[in-house]
């Protein structure tokens, strides 16, 4: 199957802004809860307040790395993802939608190859990973830009982009983080429009623009106070 083949209605691009980390992490939560309210796919591009760690929902906590910088747990998998100078970003994806019905590992491979052709456009020569490489066998506190696996993006045998996604029957959330040591500083503005608009192309959808509301804002500060700013979830493995 082409997704490209159909139209599939309004792909929306949300630029957000440098948030705290389990505030940026209930924002994604609460998006993916929503997805049966929606039909439109929304891709959000946000920032760190302050330097951070995420780490995979089944991951265990380390408390060393604690105690020199916020950790927070992703309620998607995946390994541990160190957030200071990297371009963050979340699919949020209606069960209706291509995306969704091409399966996981589908859909991971388009949104790679729509990340290797943004790339390509910085002259960044990305490609995608076909194999595990080295990460059979590593802990579950492997740092997630160690060994590049499946559909991650490297440049040069080294990871540079790479994913968790989490599905139930109404979307999919996909949380993914691009090391920007190989984009200048000065191009990340343009490389996240370049990206939004080219998700956009993929799904022949017209590009429009998120703005979200306070009850959105107000749920995600109460989601951080009882969940992701709360050692209970951070800590529970």
């Amino acid at each position: 199957m082409n997704p490209k083949q159909e139209n599939t209605g309004i792909w929306l691009n949300w630029f957000d802004h440098e948030r705290l980390a389990g505030e940026n992490m209930a924002i994604d939560e609460l998006l993916y809860r929503q997805c049966c309210e929606r039909s439109s796919a929304i891709v959000r591009f946000y920032g760190w307040t302050n330097p951070a760690i995420s780490i995979g929902y089944f991951q265990r906590y380390d408390a060393a790395l604690a105690e020199r910088t916020v950790i927070v747990r992703r309620c998607t998998g995946g390994g541990t993802v160190f957030h200071e100078n990297d371009i963050t970003y979340s699919l949020i994806v209606p069960s209706n939608h291509q995306l969704y019905q091409v399966g996981r590992s589908r859909s991971y491979r388009i949104i790679t190859e729509v990340i290797v052709s943004a790339l390509a456009g910085f002259d960044i020569p990305g490609e995608i990973a076909r194999c595990n490489c080295d990460s059979i066998g590593k802990p579950e506190t492997s740092r997630c830009f160690d060994s590049p696996v499946m559909n991650d993006v490297v440049v040069a045998g080294r990871k540079v982009a790479g994913a968790a996604q989490k599905r139930n029957r109404f979307g999919l959330l996909h949380q993914g983080s691009i090391k920007a040591s190989n984009l200048d500083a000065r191009h990340f503005e343009k490389f996240k429009n370049d990206l939004a608009d080219k998700f956009a192309d993929r799904f022949n959808s017209t590009s429009g623009h998120y703005v979200p509301d306070e009850t959105l804002l107000k749920g995600a500060r109460t989601l951080v106070t009882i969940k992701y700013g709360n050692d209970s979830w951070n800590k529970k493995r």
